[in-house]
């Protein structure tokens, strides 16, 4: 009975070792693929091809404007502005009246516009289009001075003012200190460009290229009130004449 028992229990001993042995040979840990990685590189850092992305451009609205709208100290002005090529401004209620003008033309048919107005980190970009006859049209054998007056605000006044061909517009102002008024008797014209006025006891000859102009509605012996400016060669540039009643 004994020896049962012993063969029974070596048995048992061997089954268990015999499991225990199956499952330690199910956990053989089996080498995972060795899966390698992309090399690490370093990238190069990127460079803005365009540096001026980051500027910020705004579009200005303007208003154009009547000669008349403008107070009298400022028609004054433009009206030796337009003589030349070129621009001046004015503040107004937070913003800028702006004159720009091509200059004396010898006849019809010219002309200018503001295209655009913009804000470009503080610099006032203004473009222009200035326009002018072609050879084969018909024109008016008429002294005219092409400008455009405009209103708006926003901006600064670091203005940079090109037409259509890139040509820049210079600044121009008056200089009201440097002229004289005085009164007199208008005598006559001398020639296209002259007129002879009586002040007190002395002849004085003005000159201007657009004498016909200025003396429009001017008869001899009309009282008058002339304002001149001495240029540097002596000469009277006569700026304004007004009759007197």
């Amino acid at each position: 009975m004994k020896k049962r028992k012993f063969i029974l229990g070596s048995f048992m001993v061997l089954l268990v070792g015999a499991i225990v042995f199956t499952g330690c040979t199910k956990k053989v840990v089996v080498d995972e693929p060795i899966i390698e990685e992309d090399p690490i590189v370093e990238e190069e850092p990127i460079v803005d091809e365009n540096p001026g992305n980051g500027i910020t451009v705004n579009d200005i609205e303007f208003e154009v404007l009547e000669f008349d709208a403008l107070i009298e100290e400022v028609q004054m002005e433009v009206d030796q502005l337009k003589l030349e090529r070129g621009y001046n401004y004015w503040e107004n209620d937070g913003g800028y009246v702006l004159f720009i003008g091509s200059g004396l033309k010898a006849t019809g048919g010219y002309g200018i516009e503001v295209l655009s107005i913009e804000d470009n980190e503080g610099k006032t970009i203004v473009a222009v289009n200035e326009t002018s006859p072609d050879p084969d049209d018909m024109v008016t054998q008429v002294i005219e001075y092409p400008f455009v007056l405009i209103q708006f605000e926003g901006t600064t006044d670091d203005f940079i003012i090109t037409n259509q061909d890139g040509e820049a517009f210079e600044r121009n102002e008056v200089d009201f200190s440097a002229q004289e008024t005085v009164e007199g008797v208008y005598v006559g014209q001398i020639d296209n460009n002259s007129i002879e006025v009586t002040v007190g006891d002395t002849f004085m000859v003005f000159r201007n290229s657009i004498m016909g102009e200025l003396i429009a509605g001017i008869n001899n012996g009309d009282k008058v009130e002339i304002t001149y400016e001495l240029t540097e060669d002596g000469q009277y540039q006569l700026m304004r004449l007004e009759p007197l009643e």
